[in-house]
C-alpha cells in the first residue's frame, strides 16, 4: 500500500479513478466540439461524422492526455499552491469540476500551441 501512496499522492483509489474520469469527460467535449467544427472539404475528414474516424485521429492525443492529465491530478495540490492561486473560490462541496476544467483547458493549450507551430 506504500507504493499506491507515493503513485497516488495520498489520495483513495475512488477519488483519483473519479478525478482521471472527470479529466477524460474535459478532454472528450472539448475533442468533440472541436471535431465537430472541423472543415468537412478536407480529403482526410469524412463528410459524415464518424466516431471510428474520431477515435482513430485522437487515440495517440488521448493516451498523452491520460499521462500527463494523471501528473496534473496526482500533483494538483502542489501546483495550485505554487501558483498562487486562492483555494476561496476552487473548494467547493463536488471538487470534481476542477479535474473536468482541467481537462479542457489542457486540452484547449495543447491545441492552441500546436496551431502556433
Amino acid at each position: 500500500m506504500n507504493y499506491y501512496n507515493y503513485i497516488s499522492g495520498g489520495m483513495t483509489p475512488s477519488h483519483l479513478l473519479a478525478a482521471l474520469t472527470f479529466a477524460a469527460f474535459g478532454w472528450i467535449t472539448y475533442k468533440v466540439v472541436t471535431g465537430l467544427r472541423r472543415k468537412r472539404a478536407s480529403h482526410r475528414t469524412p463528410v459524415k461524422w464518424s466516431w471510428g474516424f474520431w477515435l482513430k485521429d485522437n487515440w495517440k492525443e488521448g493516451f498523452l492526455h491520460a499521462v500527463i492529465m494523471f501528473a496534473l491530478v496526482r500533483f494538483a495540490a502542489e501546483i495550485l499552491s505554487k501558483s498562487g492561486v486562492s483555494a476561496e473560490w476552487i473548494e467547493s462541496n463536488d471538487p470534481m469540476w476542477i479535474y473536468f476544467l482541467a481537462g479542457v483547458l489542457k486540452s484547449w493549450l495543447l491545441d492552441y500551441w500546436k496551431k502556433k507551430k
